[in-house]
């Protein structure tokens, strides 16, 4: 099966905190502003997130990463506080996936936050230093943070990937439909929901793994080496970006994903360095279920009951990504439209034509990189195995043009 470009990277944070005094009260619920039983909010899926448009103090909308994978609502562009009407915060450590370790943030304790007809006060804020994360440069559109498990725990949410909405319901208001979705019970471990998946390897081996349910990863499936083998062909590469850095680790092939009684083939699975996870993720953490899989389904998170809906859509027939040519990218210029590559990996069809980390792409097969968003760059970059594509490029100020050929090498 051919597999095409995984788009972006994968994300997963952990956040802990140590202010010198208490918290203060709990936040408030979340909940809808008139008496209502549910609300459709629309989203955008792009580069496998789930876009939505929150307010912050009745701000203007800021487009946020919904992450299953966090717990309190993070704001990666600290310039934006004075706008935001920020004034009080506590100082504390964040700890993440990456390569820097425990990084000092800001907390702010009683913040109003909006999504369409829902709001939440007395909610928390963390506040990153500035660059330390930009999704904006990652995603090559306007990102300014992600919200999760604050927001959802209150309600019952559909996800629907093909037709772009969330829909929220009161808990004691939703009637599960037991003939259209399947439903695994989810265990909720340091306000994150898990499920148990079945893996197996190429070699025949089955591995039972309780999985992280993480729509702010971008990768398919991720796996922790505490826990699996390794395949026996493995490439290095850069599995992506954390709070705390570049993570790097390995890509490799599993043989099947089965999810309740659905069974699905050929996914190339991301395995992070231990380096890249703190102790109790080295301990604790088996792998997750990212973008790339869970697109593939309508998605019930149930968080008052603890359970996990799924059913099929019609995404489930396409192949899985993963990033054939090996470039990765990052956006510069106020128009996002400059296009860095900022990794190539080593041994794949970038790394043997010679591009580079810090070129700048210019064309590819004739079309202007300025004309293109992140989406149409990567698909340019990632056509078919057997693919020859012309790319021009800037580096240290020379322009260049290399000859791409793509192949599989894994």
């Amino acid at each position: 099966m051919i597999q095409k470009s995984l788009h972006i990277f994968f994300i997963l944070f952990l956040i802990s905190y140590y202010p010198n005094n208490s918290f203060g009260q709990e936040p408030s619920a979340f909940h809808f502003n008139h008496n209502q039983r549910a609300l459709a909010i629309p989203i955008e899926i792009y580069n496998n997130f789930i876009i939505v448009h929150i307010r912050i103090n009745d701000s203007f909308e800021l487009p946020f990463i919904l992450d299953t994978g966090v717990k309190n609502t993070i704001l990666t562009e600290a310039s934006l506080k004075s706008i935001l009407e920020i004034k009080k915060t506590r100082t504390c450590k964040v700890i993440g996936l990456g390569e820097k370790g425990e990084i000092i943030a800001e907390l702010a304790l009683d913040v109003k936050i909006s999504l369409s007809d829902i709001s939440g006060t007395n909610q928390r804020l963390v506040i990153l230093p500035e660059g330390i994360l930009s999704f904006t440069e990652l995603l090559g559109k306007q990102v300014y943070g992600i919200i999760g498990y604050d927001l959802l725990k209150d309600f019952i949410v559909e996800i629907n990937y093909e037709s772009n909405y969330l829909h929220f319901f009161k808990a004691d208001k939703y009637r599960f439909k037991a003939k259209k979705y399947q439903q695994l019970p989810i265990n909720m471990q340091y306000a994150k929901p898990y499920v148990d998946v079945s893996v197996r390897n190429v070699d025949g081996s089955i591995a039972e793994l309780s999985l992280l349910i993480d729509t702010g990863s971008a990768q398919a499936i991720s796996l922790s080496k505490t826990f699996v083998e390794l395949p026996e062909k493995t490439i290095p590469t850069l599995v992506g970006t954390g709070i705390s850095g570049s993570i790097y680790g390995q890509l490799g092939r599993v043989k099947s994903v089965t999810l309740g009684d659905l069974t699905m083939d050929g996914i190339i699975a991301c395995y992070p360095d231990s380096s890249a996870l703190i102790e109790r993720l080295q301990r604790d953490w088996q792998g997750s279920l990212g973008g790339e899989l869970l697109k593939r389904f309508h998605i019930v998170l149930d968080y008052p009951n603890q359970r996990f809906g799924f059913r099929r859509n019609n995404n489930i027939k396409k192949p899985f990504f993963y990033n054939l040519s090996g470039i990765s990218l990052f956006v510069v210029g106020e128009d996002l439209n400059q296009y860095v590559v900022s990794h190539v990996r080593k041994g794949s069809s970038a790394d043997v034509a010679g591009i580079k980390a810090g070129d700048l792409i210019l064309s590819i097969d004739g079309w202007r990189a300025i004309d293109a968003d992140m989406n149409l760059i990567y698909d340019q970059l990632n056509k078919r195995v057997g693919k020859k594509i012309r790319i021009k490029l800037m580096r240290a100020g020379l322009q260049q043009k290399v000859r791409m050929v793509l192949f599989e090498d894994i």
